[in-house]
């Protein structure tokens, strides 16, 4: 018989304070309120609480419900306010509050250098602003890539640079569908970024940094030299890295591609199934202890063991949830209290929110929080479905039970995210789940005999072997027709109702309830209600897109579910600019490609588009147009090599556009000409992609 859903709320204290508590981050994120709103919120029904706490016993059993509503206001109240605090912009010492471009900025580098294709990039808080008069303290980071000319040696954690070149602010692409960057780095106390060449900043002699940050990033180092120094392959010895510490700077964005489409990215992502394998090696080694007169030396190697661990894998969302849910459980042996799945998972989600607000919306925490709780749900009925006698069968449905399950509730914000379904996934967990847990604990094997270079050379090796066998399964997997399902759209709207039909139907099968199973219906004929809906407004639209990619020339016409593209091949061809610019955008608009549209008209550079009349003008090519045409939209790219200033005398134009291929200093010549010929000016670089609705 399942259990009563009764318990878990009974015996989930943290569930109860969670779900408030996230509807007030939520709150103040979207409809944000000034801080004194949940602090009045908090005075009012803390005094209420007590009020009630003191009145008499007749009164409190009346109001018993009353007391409820009460405390879950005051909780949310508090999500309000810690999510008001932990908002950069209401911090006075903020540094976009007070930075302008005349000001030097000091900052401290807070981890070390990371090298990308053609700089080195690191995180640096701002302390300091200098503008020859005065200076005034700030906090806020900066976003810091060295030219490749700088030298690395100089540069490490800890080290004060002085920036003397303008900063720029943090924004985001504007391209429909992109990855708001701006947001995502707003969460991370981010507001700049600076490219900086040799002479535009200077290094102070000393340097500020903290103990165990020293001590975090030597141990990351050493693990890195470790797995340089005997696993010989690069790509091998970089997925080595990412599956023990989470470092993937090193890693093939195409390989990762391929660990995504298959299903099984979550192996190089440290979570849980690393977190288990470091308990139980921890609980071995430590075991002698357990039964002595020093049994809290146990516990205690095991806590240090795991939060270490988890700090030089990089401290992520899904790592400390890890960590929180297994120092619950070695916390509660320790005191011989058992402590319910449920309420771990709460709790630790509740503290990390507590930390940062903002992990709310980050795709790994929803992840991760997602995977444990359908499989604590759906494992065990999804396993009895089939009984196997065979052992070595029955740890292969196991297998495959657990990632069934772990599907359940990941697939709705894995589409939702990254829009695209792993056709292959049972096939590819099967051989890759297994197989990294034994290359982990090898590596592991491998850092404690680095000391002995005989063992550490053989262990190297093998681990090259059996990670070179992952690589080329992942990619076989991955070369497979159909191996994975993409340009998938779905709604915050559309998540919701999905999920609530997987609630209902989950709760009617597990407990034969009929009014779960209406409620799981109508939200599915809701869910597809609102799906169809999306179809028929995307069958009706009509789009001229001028993306935002830098150095490059792209533009869409979207009419209905196609789209025709106009712009630079490579923007087509290179996977990694049509991934992360315009692929996006086509997904979100359900456009596939077409080589012609109907009611699209082009001729050289003049397009008409359902009576709306494009020009593009790129480089030095010349403009033969008939002096008078209207042009509803002219489109600059590649630095036009032409004069603006005639053009707006000669034509009847209504809008310019400048893409992301022209140089700033271009565009600010180009939008003052427009200013005096007063003529709406849109720079993509600076205002984000340009999207005109054709009617």
């Amino acid at each position: 018989m399942p259990l009563s859903p009764t318990p878990v709320w009974k015996d989930a204290p943290f569930l109860r304070l969670l779900v408030p508590f996230a509807a007030g981050i939520l709150v103040q994120w979207y409809l944000p309120q000034p801080v004194t709103w949940p602090w009045a919120l908090i005075t009012a029904t803390s005094a209420a609480l007590l009020a009630f706490r003191l009145a008499s016993a007749q009164v409190r059993f009346r109001l018993i419900r009353f007391t409820g509503v009460l405390i879950n206001l005051l909780i949310f109240a508090c999500g309000t306010l810690i999510t008001w605090y932990n908002h950069p912009a209401n911090n006075k010492n903020w540094l976009a509050r007070h930075y302008t471009p005349t000001h030097q900025v000091q900052a401290v580098l807070q981890e070390p250098l990371s090298q990308k294709r053609n700089s080195y990039k690191a995180i640096a808080t701002a302390q300091y602003l200098y503008n020859g008069t005065r200076i005034i303290r700030v906090t806020g980071n900066i976003v810091i890539y060295f030219s490749k000319q700088t030298d690395p040696e100089r540069i490490s954690y800890g080290s004060i640079i002085t920036i003397n070149k303008p900063l720029q602010p943090v924004k985001t692409s504007g391209n429909p569908g992109a990855f708001d960057y701006k947001r995502y780095c707003i969460f991370n106390q981010t507001s700049f970024q600076v490219y900086l060449q040799p002479g535009e900043f200077s290094i102070s002699p000393s340097k500020e940094t903290r103990g165990w940050k020293n001590f975090i990033f030597y141990c990351r180092q050493k693990v890195i030299n470790i797995l340089h120094a005997n696993v010989k392959g690069r790509q091998e010895a970089a997925l080595a890295e990412a599956l023990l510490i989470g470092y993937k700077d090193e890693l093939d964005k195409d390989l990762v591609q391929s660990y995504s489409n298959t299903g099984v990215v979550h192996i190089i992502a440290v979570s849980g199934l690393h977190l288990g394998i470091v308990y139980w090696l921890l609980s071995l080694l430590a075991g002698p202890l357990k039964k002595r007169s020093i049994k809290w030396l146990y516990y205690f190697a095991i806590l240090a063991g795991l939060w270490i661990f988890s700090l030089v894998a990089g401290a992520g969302p899904s790592v400390l949830r890890s960590a929180f849910m297994f120092s619950l459980v070695v916390i509660g042996e320790a005191f011989s209290k058992r402590n319910t799945v449920y309420n771990s998972l709460a709790a630790s989600a509740f503290l990390l929110l507590c930390w940062n607000p903002f992990w709310l919306w980050d795709a790994g925490f929803q992840l991760s929080y997602a995977a444990v709780l359908s499989i604590v749900l759906f494992f065990k009925p999804i396993y009895n479905l089939l009984y196997v006698r065979n052992k070595l069968l029955d740890a292969v449905w196991k297998l495959n039970a657990v990632t069934l399950a772990a599907q359940v509730l990941t697939i709705p914000i894995s589409i939702y995210h990254f829009h695209q379904f792993p056709n292959y996934f049972l096939l590819a967990n099967l051989v890759a789940v297994p197989l990294s847990s034994i290359l982990l604990i090898g590596e592991i094997v491998l850092c404690a005999l680095s000391f002995i270079p005989v063992l550490a050379t053989w262990m190297g090796d093998v681990l090259n072997f059996l990670l070179r066998c992952l690589n080329d399964f992942i990619l076989s997997v991955d070369a497979l027709p159909g191996a994975s399902w993409t340009h998938l759209q779905l709604n915050a709207v559309q998540v919701v109702m999905l999920y609530a039909c997987i609630a209902g139907i989950a709760y009617w099968l597990l407990h034969k309830n009929k009014a779960a199973f209406i409620i799981g219906l109508c939200t599915f004929l809701g869910f597809m209600a609102v799906r169809t809906h999306s179809f028929i407004l995307a069958d009706a639209q009509r789009k001229l897109i001028v993306y935002n990619i830098s150095k490059y020339s792209a533009i869409d016409f979207i009419q209905g579910r196609n789209y025709f593209f106009a712009g630079d091949a490579v923007v087509q061809s290179d996977k990694s600019l049509r991934n992360f610019h315009t692929e996006p955008s086509r997904t979100l608009h359900r456009a596939s490609p077409a080589t012609a549209l109907q009611g699209l008209l082009g001729k050289d550079s003049l397009f008409e588009f359902h009576g709306k009349r494009v020009l593009l003008v790129s480089g030095r090519t010349p403009v033969s147009i008939v002096p008078g045409t209207r042009i509803d939209i002219m489109v600059l790219s590649k630095n036009a090599g032409v004069q603006l200033g005639p053009l707006l005398q000669a034509l009847q134009i209504r809008q310019v556009v400048a893409d992301g291929s022209n140089a700033p200093r271009y565009a600010t010549i180009w939008r003052q000409q427009c200013q005096t010929a007063r003529i709406p000016f849109h720079y993509v670089s600076e205002n984000g992609a340009f999207i005109s609705d054709i009617p």
